[in-house]
């Protein structure tokens, strides 16, 4: 019973153990599975079909294994393991092989087994039918182990062996068929073909069916070969070494066989190239003892550039197998040109000794005329913030030599600088710059000249106010950069240190906090950034290797360079008639010298060898030296010198004067014997015939009383009508500093009032009764009228009182984040802009608009220079309503006033300097701005369209490569990118021409607007009409955004929304979609006018939009249309445009963006402008600082501010760069 059982479990053990150890099963998809006993198990499918294979079985280890098609003509690994593709199926887990696209050289019997249990596998045979009966095979030889022979003749298709017969030398072999498999050929035996030895015997297989074919293999027997590996060379045949895009190219690997009988079928060669499965032709021909294979590719492309190969496979030893690369690299066009040598590029020499570089370099075409090569010199310099400078070497009077010779087509060019010259100034990069035939190739050199010791020095960036006896001097408060550099290669440890001047003191360290470390290609230490506003010494240490040099420099603060002047004390019997710039005898003349405070120089007033009494006074940082002459003569005419010396240096500062003699009025005619007969009622002239010198005073007595019923013309009296009274005598009395003379006139008066005629009371009754009428007449008029005027004064009345309210207290929260245009009434007026309107001179008419009218004009205000009155003039632009007596435009123009008041200054904004509204009830509104001489950009643009640099070009940019690969590639880049010399060219040309325009100016118009749009942003303030219209520019470049579209916010939308009308035309090219559709005006409504304006700019003044008609605009821009890219215009800065137009007003940039993107480019384009540019900012912001001052009408007397300490002078701001200035609101 028990033997049962157990014998029952061990029959379950043995079960489990042999299901256990079931082989897997391969399962064909989509296909018919068949079976032979001759082949198994197989599928026939047809080329481009799919083959579908799944492996199932309980192994978790499945693997497939592939038939080996390295013989079968067209076989590739790669394009095979393109196609193929091995995956898990998720429901049964089951491994499945897909197979794409079938070719003939598939055919092969494919398997599955267990890699653990390799013995447990299953295959299956799969026949790709193509246009052959046979499997086309790479080879036509064979050779085999002696005893068997077979002839592999495989089918791609199931066939009937017995219709494949095998013929050998043309004799049919009986009964072959029975020895036939159809993945293998026919496997003979020596007995079947009974013939000894065989020696590239030729068997043929042909199939007898439909359609007939047939295939002849050579076949050998092995045998010892005599040949080793070494017998055979492998190489590459070039013809073209230098292939580019468009050529048609051609490139042979050849095998060439040194030793004895040559078996050349047992021997393969494959060429792989990165496209030569897709375009490549290749063909293999035999000649003698070598094969080769070649590659043809029709007009080559930059995908043809890579890596070439060449297999050699012999099929009796395997191990023979050798494959040969070449990189083979293709120039996008036909100038080529490549380094054949090149001496060391790391070079270190000692201060004194030559230093020589040399290159070969061959290139093709051959053509030396297109041919030049420019050696280069690049540096950098801390002063010069890291931008990178460049100097062309040439051949000078023996200290450079640059040589070049052309030898078998092979270009040398050497460099050789003289001990002389080699310093370590002469250290940087060194570049040997090429060009050929369009194409640019650089070879830099790294140069170090080391020196024998360190050499400090000191230099001051901010230029001087002047200088005098070689020691310049700067203004109070200046914000200095002061660099303290050590010129030393190895570099030097720096310290700076100061001390004030003359004090005696020890140098003492900087603060570190106030240093910068900067450092360039041959010299490094620090810079000093401080505002300075005493005399100081500086001092710049360098140590290397324990030894310690120095420098010292002296700083020196001064108001103003050495002057001099005099003022005329005058007489105190001077009259007021005197000329204030004659001296005369008896005045008096005061001599003033102004030097530096802090200068030990000695100043003497000198007059005729003889030194004059001098008294000194001293204001701030500057000393005046007061010489006095009292009650003066003519002989004190001459030169008087101010001599200031020191040392042995001298400066003459000359004031001439000269002294006028006085003499008392004199007669010029003796005095009338008759009297003077004049006519009652009729106008008349008394003349006075006195003189003198100062020339004197008139007045004209009658009766003892000054005559009051005239007009005193120089000597002349003009009487408009003569009176009865003004009969009898006259005297002209003429009074000087010299005395009083007088000279009596008398006068008879003809035609009394009492002979009056009768006709003349008929005369006046008549005209009193015609002036009645007209009186009455005129007052109906008036009355008539004066019902309108006092509704228009009232309402004037009321505007005023309203613009001059002032809010009570301080803005609610909600309120200040609005826009100003949203709260433009809350906006207080601020009185310090009122000017008086007797200061404000209005010229002509420069321009005018639908509401208002533009004037060139002048502010006027009076001011003390040398102690003298002098009256200055600021040239203007004043705005006026087009009619003062209407209310709406008083109204629009008082509103852009209270918003101009609001948003302060900017350098890229148009700054008010005040308004005169005190008569507003009167119709009177004046609104006075900066003058901005070149008119608006739009204008300007358009006008000097002749005078455009365009600095875009289309350039070769360098890779890395050896002699053999061509590293050019187009792109387009600023010039000054690209020349190092463009830059300095362009600034001289446009120095010379002041209207030239280049692309440098066109983006530096762009991040300016964008600056001021900026800071209005950040107010904020809405511009509502941003257009290079309404942009202005300065004469040196400097762009003022204007007018603010205040008109754009009247409260009646009917007011200025009149379509297809020519009172009023809205800039509908310039608004974005959100404005047309819901005339929502936003920030991001003004970055889509700034992207317009950008797109005005770089079309030099070109029209938006310019196919496109207003009324069909809206639908133009919903369709996603946008204006097309700007000739001149960078492919990147057309993105930023682009940007700027999205329809989503959220995924535009802001203009903090846009100002960085457009210095980014100025900085590629011309790093010189932008440098120049940041400068021009912060004096155009200091000048607009300076506009406060007009608002007063007499600047203070010096004399009281020097008493008090104070200055009239404007305090230098602080550096502000672009994005950087504050807001004064």
């Amino acid at each position: 019973m028990n033997y049962n059982y157990i014998s029952i479990i061990l029959l379950y053990l043995l079960f489990l153990l042999a299901h256990g150890f079931q082989p897997p099963k391969i399962i064909v998809e989509e296909a018919e599975i068949q079976e032979n006993e001759l082949i198994g198990r197989f599928v026939e499918l047809k080329e481009g079909e799919k083959l579908v294979l799944k492996c199932t079985g309980r192994f978790e280890d499945l693997q497939f294994a592939f038939p080996d098609l390295e013989d079968n003509k067209g076989y590739d690994k790669n394009d095979f393991d393109s196609r193929k593709s091995t995956f898990e199926d998720e429901e049964f887990q089951d491994l499945v092989l897909e197979l794409n696209d079938l070719k003939t050289s598939d055919t092969g019997s494919y398997g599955c087994r267990s890699e653990e249990h390799s013995s447990l596998n299953d295959t299956i045979h799969v026949f790709v039918k193509g246009d052959s009966v046979f499997l086309p095979l790479k080879s036509d030889g064979f050779s085999y182990h002696q005893g068997e022979i077979i002839v592999p003749c495989m089918s791609t298709s199931f066939l009937d062996r017995q219709q494949i017969e095998l013929y050998r030398n043309g004799e049919l072999i009986k009964d072959a068929w029975k020895v036939y498999k159809h993945g293998v050929g026919f496997k003979l035996t020596k007995k079947m073909v009974d013939v000894k030895p065989i020696l590239h015997m030729p068997f043929e297989c042909k199939f007898t069916g439909s359609p007939e074919e047939s295939v002849t293999y050579l076949i050998s027997e092995d045998k010892e070969s005599s040949n080793s590996p070494d017998d055979y060379q492998l190489t590459w045949d070039e013809p073209m070494v230098w292939p580019y895009v468009g050529f048609n190219y051609t490139i042979n690997c050849q095998l060439k066989f040194l030793g004895k009988d040559f078996t050349y079928y047992l021997n393969r060669l494959n060429v792989t190239c990165p496209r030569c499965s897709n375009v490549a032709q290749q063909k293999r021909k035999r000649d003698g003892n070598v094969i080769i294979a070649s590659i043809q590719i029709e007009s080559l492309t930059p995908e043809d550039s890579g890596n070439y190969t060449c297999t050699w496979e012999n099929d009796d030893m395997a191990e023979w197998t050798r494959t040969i690369h070449k990189q083979i690299n293709i120039a996008p066009k036909i100038g080529q040109i490549r380094i054949v040598y090149r001496s060391e590029p790391l070079v270190r020499v000692a201060q004194g000794e030559e230093i020589k570089l040399s290159a070969q370099i061959a290139a093709y075409p051959i053509d030396k005329a297109e041919y030049r090569a420019v050696w280069i010199r690049k540096y950098s310099s801390p002063g010069k913030e890291g931008i990178e400078q460049s100097e062309t070497l040439i051949t000078d009077d023996g200290n450079i030599s640059t040589d070049n010779k052309f030898e078998d087509s092979i270009f040398g060019e050497i460099l050789t600088i003289n001990g002389a010259l080699t310093n370590a100034k002469m250290s940087g990069t060194y570049m040997l710059s090429i060009v050929h035939n369009g194409t640019v190739e650089n070879i830099e050199w790294q140069v170090a000249v080391e020196n024998p010791e360190a050499e400090p020095r000191i230099d001051i960036r901010e230029p001087s106010s002047f200088v005098v006896f070689e020691q310049p001097f700067y203004p109070p408060n200046t914000h200095f950069h002061i660099d303290c550099l050590s010129i030393s290669i190895p570099p030097a440890d720096t310290i700076m240190q100061s001390r004030k001047l003359n004090s005696g003191d020890s140098f003492v360290d900087i603060d570190q906090d106030e240093l910068a470390a900067v450092s360039g290609t041959f010299e490094s230490g620090y810079t000093w950034n401080k505002k300075i506003d005493e005399d100081i010494e500086i001092k710049c240490e360098a140590t290397r290797d324990g030894k310690i040099t120095s420098v010292t420099k002296q700083l020196r603060i001064a108001d103003k360079e050495p002057t001099s002047g005099h003022i005329i004390i005058k007489s105190s019997k001077a009259t007021t008639l005197e000329s204030q710039k004659e001296i005369y005898e008896g005045d008096g003349v005061k001599f003033n010298c102004t030097v530096p405070h802090a200068t030990t120089w000695t100043v003497n007033w000198v007059f005729n060898d003889v030194n004059l009494p001098t008294t000194t006074e001293i204001h701030g940082h500057t000393k005046i030296f007061y010489a006095i002459l009292d009650n003066v003569n003519p002989t004190n005419d001459g030169d008087y010198t101010c001599l200031v010396t020191d040392g042995t240096q001298e400066k003459r500062l000359i004031q001439s004067i000269k002294v006028e003699s006085v003499s008392k009025p004199y007669h010029t005619k003796s005095d009338p014997e008759k009297p003077i007969v004049i006519e009652y009622g009729q106008s008349a002239t008394l003349e006075c015939h006195l003189l003198g010198k100062p020339k004197p005073t008139i007045e004209w007595i009658k009766d003892g009383d000054i005559y009051m019923h005239g007009d005193t013309v120089n000597t002349s009296l003009e009487i408009n009508r003569v009176r009865a009274e003004d009969n009898g005598e006259f005297i002209c009395r003429a009074t000087n500093r010299a005395g009083i003379t007088e000279q009596k006139i008398k006068v008879d008066v003809i035609g009394s009032p009492e002979q009056s005629s009768r006709l003349l009371k008929v005369g006046l009754t008549l005209g009193l009764l015609f002036a009645i009428f007209v009186i009455f007449a005129c007052c109906i008029v008036l009355l008539r009228l004066r019902s309108k005027s006092k509704k228009q004064s009232d309402a004037l009345a009321q505007l005023y009182e309203h613009f001059m309210k002032t809010q009570t207290g301080p803005p609610a929260e909600e309120a200040i984040k609005l826009p100003l245009d949203q709260r433009v009434y809350q906006l207080p007026y601020r009185t310090e802009y009122e000017l008086n309107p007797e200061s404000v001179e209005t010229g002509k008419v420069l321009g005018s608009g639908n509401f208002g009218i533009v004037y060139e004009g002048w502010i006027k205000k009076r001011s003390i220079v040398n102690e003298a009155q002098t009256c200055s003039r600021l040239h203007v632009a004043i705005k006026t309503p087009l009619s003062g007596y209407n209310v709406n435009q008083q109204r629009m123009l008082g509103e852009e006033l209270k918003v101009m008041c609001a948003i302060g200054k900017h350098p890229n904004v148009l700054a008010l300097v005040g308004a005169v509204t005190k008569s507003m009830r009167k119709g009177e509104l004046l609104v006075v701005v900066e003058m901005c001489d070149m008119g608006n950009l739009r204008d300007f643009l358009i006008k000097n369209r002749g005078n455009f640099v365009n600095e875009l070009k289309s350039v070769q940019e360098n890779g890395d490569g050896d002699y053999m690969q061509p590293k050019s590639q187009q792109r387009t880049k600023y010039a000054a990118e690209t020349d190092p010399n463009w830059e300095n060219q362009r600034l001289l040309e446009e120095a010379a021409n002041t209207t030239s325009v280049s692309t440098s100016d066109l983006i530096s118009f762009s991040m300016q607007i964008a600056n001021g749009m900026e800071y209005l942003a950040g107010v904020p303030c809405v511009h509502r009409d941003l257009a290079a219209r309404n942009v202005l520019l300065t004469s040196n470049k400097i762009v003022r955004v204007a007018d603010f579209g205040m008109a754009r916010k009247h409260e009646d939308k009917s007011y200025y929304r009149i379509k297809k009308s020519k009172e009023l035309a809205l800039p509908y090219k310039w608004m974005s979609i959100e404005a047309i559709q819901e005339w929502r005006y936003t920030q991001e409504s003004d970055v889509w006018a700034f992207g317009i304006t950008l797109y005005e700019i770089f079309t030099l003044g070109g029209n938006p939009y310019p196919l496109t008609k207003p009324d069909d605009l809206l639908d133009y821009l919903l369709a996603g249309n946008r204006n097309k890219k700007p000739q001149y215009c960078h492919e990147d800065i057309y993105e930023l445009m682009k940007k700027c137009w999205e329809a989503n007003p959220t995924d535009r940039p802001n203009f903090a963006n846009c100002v960085y993107f457009l210095k980014e480019h100025i900085k590629k384009a011309s790093p010189q402008l932008l440098e120049r540019l940041e400068q021009d900012l912060i004096r155009e912001s200091a000048k607009q600082e300076q506009l406060e001052s007009w608002l007063h009408e007499e600047d203070p007397d010096p004399r009281i501010l020097a008493q008090t300490g104070q200055t009239t002078s404007p305090s230098t701001s602080e550096t502000h760069y672009v994005q950087d200035f504050p807001r004064n609101v």
